[in-house]
């Protein structure tokens, strides 16, 4: 199977999920998580750099970008986020 296709095709931005059954079977044989993105913004020059304090080179580490929002509003373009199973404080991985 194509996404998309004739009878089915994504209209908006989003987390998405494929369940795939086969005749009569109550559990799924294929379970498939995606996302689908409409870019606002371009990540520019994107590096990683060491953090500067050396006590904490084996657990930070800083990543250099700027963004190219041109025609979309960033309320707080200094705000810094975390990913993944990191939690952050003030853009501090821990």
């Amino acid at each position: 199977m194509t996404i998309p296709n004739e009878d089915f095709r994504i209209t908006q931005s989003g987390n998405y999920v494929v369940v795939v059954f086969r005749d009569s079977e109550s559990e799924p044989s294929l379970v498939k998580r995606f996302m689908v993105a409409d870019p606002k913004v371009q990540i520019q020059n994107p590096a990683v750099a060491i953090t500067r304090n050396p006590s904490l080179r084996d657990q930070l580490q800083e990543i250099l970008f700027s963004l190219d929002h041109e025609g979309f509003n960033i309320v707080n373009p200094f705000r810094k986020y975390g990913s993944g199973k990191s939690k952050t404080t003030d853009g501090i991985m821990q």
